[in-house]
């Protein structure tokens, strides 16, 4: 039998971004296969389709909504222009943000869960 290579060890070091460590994706895929009840094959294979399928859809002009989670979606911005060459402000330009907008109840569970308001389930 296979074992996988995806531990959920907390002494195991972590690469570590703002002083927190990180878990990478094929950690996430185990950690949700576990929670989903699928195999972690199938979580990988969703976890790695989820950015470029968020892309797409938002491009094509739909808000992407996750409940109880948040929405994904683009904003058309006016961004400062600037010349390098020339150096001088060039005015002012069309570009796109990508933007993620929580769902305030997502955001109020995590602090009733980090406050021992609530029980993590």
């Amino acid at each position: 039998m296979k074992t996988s290579r995806y531990k959920i060890d907390p002494n195991k070091s972590r690469r570590m971004m703002q002083g927190m460590p990180i878990i990478q994706q094929g950690e996430f895929a185990k950690i949700l296969a576990q929670k989903a009840g699928v195999n972690q094959a199938d979580a990988l294979a969703c976890v790695q389709a989820f950015p470029r399928a968020i892309r797409d859809l938002t491009v094509q002009g739909y808000v992407v909504n996750i409940d109880n989670f948040g929405n994904f979606f683009i904003r058309k911005v006016r961004v400062p222009s600037y010349s390098y060459k020339r150096k001088v402000g060039t005015g002012m330009k069309d570009a796109y943000a990508f933007v993620f907008r929580k769902v305030k109840a997502f955001a109020t569970e995590i602090n009733d869960i980090l406050l021992g308001r609530e029980k993590d389930d």
